[in-house]
């Protein structure tokens, strides 16, 4: 048999043969599952980098800074190939959603390995919390002592104590459990969604 011209590749549909594979979370079309995802995954990159790039954790009262600019870039990048999983969805080409498949991948992992740092890094530095949180927590309490003397009175009071006058080691102590708390549903709810694109990939 002879074949003219040059071999084309061919970008075929993607269509399931599995009906327990056509249901993302077992009660939605697969397709519509991995746009749900898309939308989801764009929806809190862009708020956490949004956040982020504003000096404002959504997890955490004190964080580094540079750890926080770090989190910021990587959910952005993530929300903008979440953002283009829609079109690809849309599309519905086996190439274009290996490959899109392979970004996700790719990008869930490194947002949740840096979830996980920032996380180390808040239990790690708890003493530069407490430091922060008291020395914020003081400046705070001058000016609203100060506020009290609007003739222009001078009151210089020393708020800052070496016991939990601020409840600052109780509050760290809040925001680990909260913090690990997120994780773990991002953790289920990241990799969940990701499953999805596995099946539609596969199918």
């Amino acid at each position: 048999m002879n074949f003219s011209g040059d071999l084309q590749p061919v970008n075929r549909l993607v269509h399931s043969k599995y009906s327990a594979l056509r249901k993302c979370c077992g009660c939605i079309h697969l397709r519509a599952g991995g746009a749900v995802s898309c939308v989801v995954w764009a929806g809190l990159s862009f708020y956490f980098a949004i956040l982020a790039f504003m000096n404002e954790s959504p997890f955490y009262s004190y964080i580094d800074n540079t750890a926080l600019m770090v989190f910021g870039a990587i959910n952005l990048i993530f929300a903008l190939v979440a953002l283009s999983g829609l079109g690809v969805m849309f599309i519905n080409r086996a190439w274009y959603i290996r490959n899109l498949s392979h970004a996700i991948w790719s990008s869930v992992f490194i947002v949740l390995v840096d979830i996980i740092i920032n996380l180390i890094l808040f239990i790690i530095n708890r003493q530069v919390y407490n430091s922060d949180c008291v020395q914020d927590a003081a400046t705070r309490m001058g000016r609203s002592v100060q506020a009290a003397f609007p003739n222009g009175t001078s009151v210089n009071l020393n708020f800052t104590t070496t016991s939990d006058f601020y409840n600052c080691d109780e509050m760290w102590q809040d925001e680990l459990k909260f913090s690990i708390l997120s994780v773990i549903v991002i953790f289920v709810l990241y990799v969940m969604y990701q499953l999805d694109f596995c099946f539609l990939r596969f199918t």
